[in-house]
This record gives C-alpha cells, structure tokens and sequence, in this order.
C-alpha cells in the first residue's frame, strides 16, 4: 500500500496529537502504525522521537597494534583513507575530507565522536591489513598500498 499522508490541522481532527512547541499540525500516513510527521515553522518533520545511542567506550590499545594501521588505504579508485597514529587513538583523513579521530572499540574496530561511521582493520588470509568502512549502511572495503 503506498504511503499516502493526509496533510490536517488541530481544526480538522478533534482527536489530534498534542503539538510540539512553534507547529501548526500534523500529517498521518494511511497506512497503520505510529507514522505522524509534525509539520509548521521552521523545524524539519519529525517522524518518531530521535534515540539517543551512547557512542561507544574507548579502550586503551597498545601502541605497536596501532602503529600496524598506519598507512593509506584504497576503498574506490577516487577514495581513499589516510590513517595515521596520534597519542592514543587514530586519525583518518579521507580524499578530499577534514581529519577525523578515531578512537578503539576494540583492538580492530574504531569509532568516530564527529561523524556516524566505524572503521575496522582486518587481516588478510596473507596476513596483510586491510579495513572495512562501516558507513550509512554501507560497508566498504580497503586495502593498504
């Protein structure tokens, strides 16, 4: 069933939700379920409340493990990450990107406090380190030149 909304106000609903602060009503999908986006002012429409997700906790890693990560590697032809080692976390700068810290979930798996993505290093069955870029529902692979 396609996901009609039916665009209403407090006037043309007796039984509308409560409004959040500064909207002027709200939207309902046709189809069953909780779907109501608020709409009115400036604010952009709301769909369910956000979850707040805890970031991760950084552990500490030795040193000689992260200074194995060091290095740039290939995700695309046009995209790369240069990953470098600073006091006890990473940095990681894509092509064309600010620099991002990255800080150790585990001893493979790393997290950013800037931006909603993950990066983990992998070994290969050759044991050379590869990393995989957990990103918008993505996963990228990278191998280290």
């Amino acid at each position: 069933m396609a996901d009609v909304l039916q665009k209403q106000t407090l006037s043309d609903h007796p039984g509308a939700p409560d409004l959040p602060a500064g909207y002027r009503g709200w939207h309902r999908a046709t189809h069953p379920g909780p779907d109501i986006r608020y709409f009115g002012s400036n604010r952009p429409h709301v769909r369910h409340p956000a979850e707040v997700v805890p970031l991760p906790i950084a552990i500490k890693v030795a040193p000689e493990i992260l200074a194995q990560y060091d290095g740039t590697y290939v995700l695309m032809p046009d995209l790369s990450l240069t990953v470098s080692v600073e006091s006890d976390h990473l940095v990681v700068q894509a092509t064309d990107q600010d620099k991002v810290s990255a800080y150790p979930e585990s001893e493979t798996l790393f997290f950013a406090k800037s931006v909603e993505a993950k990066l983990e290093f992998v070994r290969n069955w050759d044991g050379t380190i590869g990393c995989v870029l957990h990103q918008a529902g993505q996963q990228i692979l990278g191998v280290k030149q």
